[in-house]
């Protein structure tokens, strides 16, 4: 515990005997129902502590707004979602961290969103909405919709892809903020035009390697900046099927 409470102190997060608490609470869930339900293929407190608490926290080093809003007022005021949240890396560990961040885990796995909804109901955390659908269709719910300040997603898709399957939550203003833990090299260029097309800026690629000892990440920054289109995203399948890229960047 030492560790992870050094490594969160390392991004400003001070993490008191309750919030400890809680991390060694959500491992003890992770270990017991990842033996029943695919959660995680990572195991041990010093693995998870590496691989999920800690490198989720890194996204709190990048120093964009509004990130360090969230540092310094832990949370307050602003909203998150986690798309593709899984075992809710990052989204549930961002919200122990920072307890009044308003943060919804969206998964379209029920046993992962039933596993969401057991953890938070055990850990008695306030302000998280769990949302069990494909990201293609809940962006079109009025309520998901432009709704967030943040948005989360870990490893979700390939950049073109994980564009259209992003940007849509994000308020204008707000931002994707996407940890990929491999350099995304040509991910980037090919995904310039989905950004466009969906209403945000050219990707930026941010290198973190604290906290933690785990290999640095590529934090992919979008900031949206225009209203995204009413027919993205695409039903599902599609982004994954036909991803947004330029004319010349698809396969022939």
């Amino acid at each position: 515990m030492n560790s992870l409470v050094a490594g969160a102190r390392g991004v400003g997060i001070d993490l008191d005997s309750a919030q400890q608490a809680a991390f060694q609470s959500y491992f003890r869930l992770l270990d017991e129902r990842g033996r029943i339900v695919n959660l995680t293929a990572i195991r041990g407190w010093e693995a998870v502590r590496e691989e999920l608490f800690l490198r989720s926290l890194r996204v709190l080093a990048v120093d964009e707004s509004p990130i360090p809003q969230m540092v310094r007022d832990r949370g307050l005021g602003l909203a998150a979602i986690d798309v593709g949240s899984g075992a809710g890396v990052p989204g549930l560990v961002l919200k122990i961290a920072l307890p009044l961040l308003s943060m919804t885990l969206l998964d379209a796995t029920r046993k992962k969103t039933d596993f969401l909804a057991d953890v938070v109901r055990e850990l008695g955390l306030d302000g998280v909405r769990i949302v069990n659908s494909r990201a293609e269709e809940a962006a079109h719910d009025q309520t998901l919709r432009e709704a967030f300040d943040v948005v989360l997603a870990r490893s979700l898709a390939r950049l073109p892809e994980l564009v259209e399957l992003t940007v849509p939550f994000c308020r204008i203003g707000g931002m994707v903020v996407a940890p990929k833990g491999a350099d995304p090299g040509e991910e980037v260029a090919a995904a310039s035009y989905a950004a466009r097309e969906l209403g945000a800026m050219p990707p930026r690629v941010v290198r973190v390697d604290l906290p933690g000892a785990a290999p640095a990440d590529s934090v992919i920054i979008l900031r949206k900046t225009t209203t995204t289109p009413r027919r993205y995203p695409r039903r599902p399948g599609l982004p994954h099927q036909r991803p947004l890229v330029a004319r010349t960047q698809r396969p022939r």
